[in-house]
């Protein structure tokens, strides 16, 4: 079930925004995760626990879930959406934990709304400024 509120944006979206492309098997196991601590957050304490919750969702192993969840935070720093990405993280690269717990918290205070606005400025006559 896709967590979804008036105020929020979905996981995938914001996983997206930031950066990571939903061909990656880690996007599926990212955005479960995320769907799950958006109902219990307090499940961030211990990884391994919720990477063995996704691994029985998906029918594959912990371990699938450990790799697919670490390669795609590790090509977010090739794809990744610059300004959420230093916003959010600075200029260090996150562990896998830092990354999922950091999107947690832009999905439950509502920050994530503003990183998944469109965003383009409406110039009716942009025509003129190009002659």
């Amino acid at each position: 079930m896709p967590v979804q509120t008036r105020n929020r944006v979905t996981p995938q979206s914001l996983l997206m925004r930031a950066g990571i492309k939903p061909h990656y098997v880690g996007f599926i196991y990212l955005s479960m995760a995320l769907e799950h601590l958006c109902q219990r957050p307090r499940d961030t304490k211990n990884m391994n626990d919720l990477y063995q919750l996704v691994a029985d969702q998906c029918n594959c192993s912990f371990y699938n879930v450990r790799s697919g969840i670490y390669h795609a935070v590790e090509r977010v720093h090739r794809h990744a959406n610059r300004e959420l990405f230093k916003e959010v993280f600075g200029d260090s690269n996150p562990t896998c934990r830092e990354f999922i717990i950091s999107m947690l918290e832009l999905l439950l205070t509502g920050e994530a709304q503003k990183w998944c606005e469109p965003r383009f400025e409406y110039r009716p006559n942009w025509w003129e400024e190009i002659q």
